[in-house]
């Protein structure tokens, strides 16, 4: 790896006149008795704007190699977006600096995508590693429909130009640092997939409390969320999100394995899916594809490997097994699939990406389950809250996401899908969970 040059230890900050107030689209609102119940439209006025900013004059430039995976990733994928709000208000200058320190250990993410003799590199720095903070009202702290419209306000790509910019935080607090205060990061696909985002927050929230110097706030453990419901922008379409642990599918794991082993809870989630939306799709083929995205580190690539290590890969299950409803021999489908799958993917990785196949998905499946230290990179600020706001904004008709939570042991199933399809879901998930073999769609 290249070696960079100690950070500057200057520091500025500036305030610019406040933004224009941004608003955000009300959802449609919802029948579901668990629905979330959205506010009037969100408006976000912001009072101030600071921006703080450390210099990198003194870092000298870099240019590390896209890979074709990278390049991939930065004109398919959209930025992730990341919410931490946290009980205290952070020291938004030593915020600024630990950010650069951090930078010392993954430069890339920090830097821009350049062309050189028709070669994409990402050159570092590409300019001041700079923290906008944003004072807001009591309600828009409070609210995820206005930290989106914030984040809608100050993209990191300007239009449809990928690669100027690679990260971006923004900080919401109001007039009084008792609130606490609400750190949006958005980090380019190019530079990060969720486990890079994981060492990239894990490394900021380590330098931040090794420089601090004040005592670390902690917070009693957060409960375990109920369901919750949310309307999409697609027409008669909801977003469901399904709160649970990991140790709630124990029984049925023991039930499916009958002294068998080697599968995971993610398997048996993806069997309960499939059976669930087999019923609604088209079967011109002999089996179903199911379309995810894989870890590549360890299996193609280097454990610490620190970009896109995201790769798609098929699995497929026939049909008629789907239909059965015999949930133990679907996750037994499941498993030897991936295991096949994942055998293939270090070739997957040195090989060029492809065109995906012809065949419809049945369901697009992705898993950031394992990826626990994004939610533990609380800065010692104590983590209230946090949210993938990417989710929120779906708009794969059957798009599934399985992220953690703040709870501990927790994690969130987010699906996509149309009203009568996710009310089924809903049916098989709890009929399976009870060992009952659910009856048809209606």
């Amino acid at each position: 790896s290249l070696s960079s040059a100690p950070p500057s230890p200057s520091l500025s900050r500036s305030t610019t006149p406040s933004p224009p107030s941004t608003t955000s689209p009300s959802p449609a609102p919802s029948s579901s008795p668990d629905a979330e119940q959205p506010p009037s439209p969100a408006k976000v006025v912001v009072a101030k704007s600071v921006l703080y900013s450390q210099s990198c004059a003194a870092v000298q430039v870099q240019y590390y190699p896209c890979t074709d995976w990278d390049i991939q990733a930065l004109h398919s994928f959209a930025p992730i977006n990341l919410a931490y709000r946290f009980a205290v208000m952070p020291d938004l200058e030593l915020l600024c600096r630990s950010l650069l320190l951090m930078r010392t250990k993954y430069p890339k993410c920090l830097g821009s995508v350049v062309s050189v003799n028709d070669v994409y590199y990402i050159k570092t720095p590409s300019n001041d590693t700079c923290i906008r903070a944003l004072e807001v009202s009591d309600n828009a702290l409070g609210s995820r429909q206005e930290w989106q419209a914030v984040l809608d306000h100050f993209p990191l790509r300007e239009g449809e130009l990928a690669g100027p910019r690679l990260f971006q935080a923004l900080v919401l607090h109001t007039a009084r640092p008792a609130d606490g205060a609400v750190l949006l990061v958005t980090i380019d696909h190019v530079t990060g997939d969720a486990a890079s985002c994981e060492l990239l927050m894990q490394a900021w929230s380590a330098s931040y409390k090794a420089h601090s110097g004040a005592a670390h706030y902690v917070l009693p453990e957060a409960p375990l969320k109920a369901n919750l419901v949310h309307r999409c922008a697609q027409p008669a379409h909801v977003l469901r999100r399904f709160y649970f642990r990991a140790p709630d599918f124990a029984p049925l794991k023991a039930y499916i394995a009958d002294g068998a082993s080697g599968f995971t809870t993610n398997d048996v989630l993806m069997a309960v899916c499939l059976c669930a939306l087999a019923p609604f799709r088209a079967r011109d083929t002999a089996s179903a594809r199911l379309s995810l995205m894989a870890n590549a580190r360890g299996r193609g690539l280097p454990v610490d490997f620190m970009g896109n290590g995201a790769v798609p890969m098929d699995v497929y299950v026939p049909w008629d097994l789907l239909l059965s409803f015999d949930l133990a021999s679907v996750v037994r489908a499941v498993r030897a699939g991936m295991t096949e799958a994942l055998k293939a993917l270090p070739a997957l990785c040195a090989a060029p990406p492809q065109d995906p196949p012809p065949q419809e998905p049945i369901l697009v499946w992705n898993s950031w389950a394992r990826v626990r230290g994004l939610v533990e990179a609380d800065f010692g600020l104590g983590l209230r809250q946090w949210e993938w706001m990417n989710s929120f904004q779906l708009e794969d008709p059957a798009c599934f996401l399985v992220v953690p939570e703040i709870a501990p042991g927790g994690l969130c199933l987010h699906a996509s899908l149309p009203v009568h399809e996710m009310a089924y879901l809903v049916t098989v998930w709890d009929s399976m969970l009870n060992f009952q073999v659910p009856s048809g769609p209606a």
